[in-house]
């Protein structure tokens, strides 16, 4: 646990699934501009998450 805090992949998780559920609440509700911003924000903190994941991947290699 303390490992997933240091490196912030739990919060990037946090925030991937913020974007996505925010998104689909508004896109449901046909708020297309702030939908667009949390898909930005989704796929943004994704990416970070992916970052982190394979670069803790290769430093305990």
């Amino acid at each position: 646990m303390k490992n997933l805090l240091k490196n912030d992949t739990l919060t990037n998780l946090l925030w991937t699934a913020f974007g996505v559920v925010g998104a689909l609440s508004y896109y449901a509700e046909e708020k297309y501009l702030i939908c667009i911003l949390l898909t930005l924000i989704a796929v943004l903190y994704a990416y970070k998450l992916f970052k982190s994941i394979t670069q803790n991947r290769e430093i305990k290699e």
